[in-house]
């Protein structure tokens, strides 16, 4: 007899709605509409930007900043900064909290949502490999679509080499450890078919799976207008 699949899923976000990651939260909305239970991990972030997809169940934030404003949560930011960067500080937080809800729920897959950097990827390596459990890998940027340095911390604002060589320094730490990840995940999902051919060189189960629409909250209108406009996001 075929033993019964868990619809308990652990979701870690780097960042989860009311904040960004949208794509997350649609996830999580249609996820729970179709009987599975998404438990969430994600970095607090003081923005109210999506409300109407923050309502799902088990949400965890952690917050690394006590939202205070000011030198204080400046300094806290650089603290945190170079703590990830050379001790992968936020993943040690994240697999401390992830293992708990392992421990008292029966989880049947990881999903790690990430951007450019590999946080919180490595938390989902990890648990993975602890507790035996399949881990997927959705990524919404990638390094490669970056020109220059758009990515790098805006800290230092007064300096410019130092906004480089801090960007440089990230890159090559967080590349390195995002492609050695990637190339053990069970699978990776990403956002479009540039996106999906660069990471299937890392990984050959990588899908494409588009940023939709929710038709609850879009609708479409004809709009008369004397005046031709093309918008670039």
């Amino acid at each position: 007899m075929d033993r019964k699949i868990s619809k308990n899923i652990l979701i870690l976000c780097d960042a989860f709605p009311p904040a960004f990651n949208p794509r997350m939260g649609y996830l999580c909305k249609y996820l729970s509409e179709h009987g599975w239970n998404p438990n969430i991990v994600t970095e607090y972030a003081s923005q109210n930007i999506f409300n109407n997809l923050a309502n799902v169940h088990n949400i965890n934030y952690i917050n690394f900043y006590c939202n205070q404003s000011g030198k204080i949560n400046k300094l806290k930011y650089i603290l945190v900064f170079f703590a990830d960067l050379f001790f992968n500080y936020k993943d040690i937080i994240f697999t401390k909290k992830a293992a708990k809800i392992i421990k008292t729920n029966e989880i049947s897959m990881i999903l790690a949502s990430v951007s450019w950097r590999s946080f919180p990827a490595l938390t989902a390596k990890k648990i993975s490999k602890k507790y035996k459990i399949p881990y997927i890998v959705d990524c919404r940027d990638i390094y490669e679509q970056f020109p220059n340095y758009e990515y790098t911390s805006k800290i230092f604002l007064k300096s410019s080499f130092i906004n480089k060589v801090s960007a440089i320094i990230t890159k090559n730490k967080y590349k390195r450890q995002r492609d050695k990840i990637l190339r053990i995940a069970n699978a990776v999902t990403t956002v479009s078919d540039w996106h999906t051919q660069k990471l299937s060189e890392l990984n050959k189960n990588t899908y494409l799976i588009y940023n939709g629409f929710d038709s609850e909250t879009f609708s479409f209108n004809s709009i008369k207008s004397n005046i031709f406009k093309i918008t670039y996001t």
